[in-house]
């Protein structure tokens, strides 16, 4: 396996920071809102989980250093990446602008930084692992990967479910099913919610990602699953194909996500859908407003990024946010509450 970047023209997808900056400078605007309410403005850590390319990182430290300028001086950035190869790209676009402002963690429990902290998990959740399930003969039985020796291939396997976990999962989870349906458990995250608690003592979760509650995930509308492949921008459904060389993602299920992080001390602060957040937030507020604005390229080039990030019938409502809190206020940033219109 090469490495390779899989994120923008080059890779296998996009991200909502690919799209256009202006989308880290409005996570940057309720960062910087969550700290006034909070108090959390004489020093605060900000935490990235899988930066991708870096440019999230950019554009919300530009954003906080032109517009909150005591913030961002009294911040810390740590990025939670585990591959070499993207910390060495985040590197060479970060380290220049942002001296001494940026550490590389393999963990949260790394943070040497005793002060309040804001996670950032942008398009993680989807990739971790995942179990498949199928319902076969009147039961649920889980889809393992097996060694085709002879035609030297990975291949499929349906074998009775083993884990307890899935069982709970299912009881708790999915009211209906039918033949041949298939789902997705991640049972990857929780660990992942823990490791966050135990690094938080006083702070903020922000997830952004793919996917819905579960109701919206495992009914008749998605009855193969919602694992899906990316490979040059391009989907698949040959998950097997290329080990290693796809980018393999499955709808989250935030109906567990709430669950199981109100079970480890967390408060569930807002929920809605990327359009709703980002228009509440204020993104459209970010395009200059200009008279003749057909004829500016750069207000026209905004305009066309924020409607793909913001329509319904594309990112707007297929990602959904998250907000996590563990003892601070229990008010709503502006992203969360009721539907503005941007002017």
């Amino acid at each position: 396996m090469k490495s390779r970047s899989k994120i923008g023209v080059e890779g296998d997808f996009y991200t909502s920071s690919n799209v256009s900056p202006l989308f880290g400078y409005t996570l940057a605007g309720q960062i910087a809102e969550l700290g006034r309410c909070s108090g959390l403005t004489e020093g605060i850590n900000l935490v990235e989980y899988g930066a991708g390319n870096g440019f999230l990182a950019r554009d919300i430290l530009t954003f906080l250093q032109k517009q909150h300028r005591s913030l961002y001086d009294n911040l810390m950035y740590y990025i939670v990446e585990i591959s070499p190869f993207m910390r060495q790209q985040q590197k060479l676009l970060l380290e220049k602008s942002f001296p001494g402002k940026i550490i590389w963690l393999s963990g949260i429990r790394e943070l040497s930084r005793s002060c309040p902290t804001v996670v950032l998990a942008n398009e993680v959740v989807d990739a971790f692992p995942v179990h498949r399930l199928i319902y076969q003969n009147g039961s649920w039985q889980e889809i393992f990967v097996a060694w085709q020796a002879g035609e030297n291939k990975l291949r499929e396997e349906v074998v009775p479910i083993a884990q307890r976990d899935l069982l709970e999962y299912i009881d708790i989870y999915v009211s209906s099913c039918q033949e041949g349906q298939i789902i997705e458990v991640n049972l990857a995250v929780r660990p992942w919610l823990a490791e966050l608690g135990e690094g938080l003592t006083r702070g903020y979760v922000l997830i952004i990602d793919y996917g819905g509650t579960s109701q919206e995930l495992y009914n008749e509308s998605r009855i193969s699953g919602t694992l899906r492949a990316y490979y040059r921008h391009n989907v698949r459904t040959d998950f097997l194909a290329a080990p290693g060389e796809m980018d393999l993602t499955a709808d989250v299920n935030f109906s567990a996500l709430q669950d199981w992080a109100a079970g480890l001390g967390f408060s569930c602060l807002g929920y809605t859908s990327q359009m709703n957040f980002l228009i509440n937030a204020g993104i459209l507020d970010l395009i200059k407003q200009d008279q003749a604005y057909i004829f500016n390229n750069q207000t026209l080039k905004d305009t066309l990024q924020v409607k793909k990030l913001i329509l319904p019938e594309g990112m707007g409502s297929r990602f959904k946010v998250l907000l996590l809190g563990k003892n601070v206020p229990e008010s709503k940033p502006t992203g969360f509450q009721s539907n503005r219109r941007g002017g």
